[in-house]
């Protein structure tokens, strides 16, 4: 893996977060690009050029207890945007076995309104590549990404996730090795979070990202029975 890379913020090698983010025929959006705030300041707004605006806080507290706020009326695609976003961190994961990586649907593809010529018939066609690009901080780096489905019966491609792949590749292998490490906490919740949970056991490091795109709350991220021992390489926040 790389060493990290140098910019001007101060990046540290237990944290992951988005920068920037876009869309191109994802649901709603033919073109939607996102700046997030950072971290940096004391107060930001981000840039979303689209339906919602961005804002962010550190808190009354001042510690750097970061909160992204995207705003909008319903409709306005803020599902979509959490969704896109969850695809590109998911990113961290293709090296993780045993678990369902974070990935496009057939489904997501823009529908785009085609009138025909002459006539007064009006038809919808998805419209193709499907793609999301992010840059952030991951792990120390700074990389830059993308992931795409380019047809109706495609795969969400990660040729263009190098230097992700490679990251995922190094910590697995950590993992692997036994290292005392920390691994990045994703965790997505929608509304119906507030249905009955799903309640696992903690198996292996894996076993923590089982959930990561299942909005439903669930117990599955920590462990529900107590340890043999010292726990190497749960994913930490």
């Amino acid at each position: 893996m790389s060493a990290p890379a140098e910019d001007d913020r101060i990046m540290r090698p237990d944290v992951m977060c988005l920068r920037q983010l876009s869309l191109h025929n994802y649901r709603m959006f033919s073109d939607l690009s996102i700046t997030f705030p950072d971290m940096s300041d004391d107060r930001a707004d981000g840039d979303c050029e689209g339906a919602a605006e961005v804002e962010g806080d550190r808190g009354a507290d001042g510690r750097g207890n970061w909160v992204t706020v995207i705003v909008g009326e319903n409709g306005s695609g803020k599902t979509s945007i959490l969704d896109a976003a969850i695809i590109a961190l998911g990113t961290y994961l293709v090296k993780i076995p045993d678990i369902d990586k974070p990935t496009f649907n057939r489904t997501d593809a823009r529908l785009a309104r085609i009138e025909m010529h002459n006539t007064s018939t009006v038809d919808y066609q998805q419209k193709f590549p499907v793609s999301v690009s992010a840059h952030g901080d991951v792990m120390g780096n700074s990389p830059s990404w993308a992931r795409s489905l380019k047809s109706a019966n495609g795969r969400t491609t990660i040729g263009d996730a190098p230097e992700m792949v490679r990251i995922s590749d190094f910590y697995q292998r950590q993992v692997r090795e036994g290292k005392m490490i920390h691994l990045p906490l994703i965790a997505s919740y929608g509304t119906d979070r507030l249905w009955p949970r799903d309640r696992s056991k903690w198996a292996t490091h894996s076993t923590a990202y089982l959930h990561t795109q299942d909005r439903r709350a669930h117990d599955g991220a920590v462990p529900t029975v107590p340890d043999s021992g010292p726990r190497r390489h749960g994913p930490a926040g």
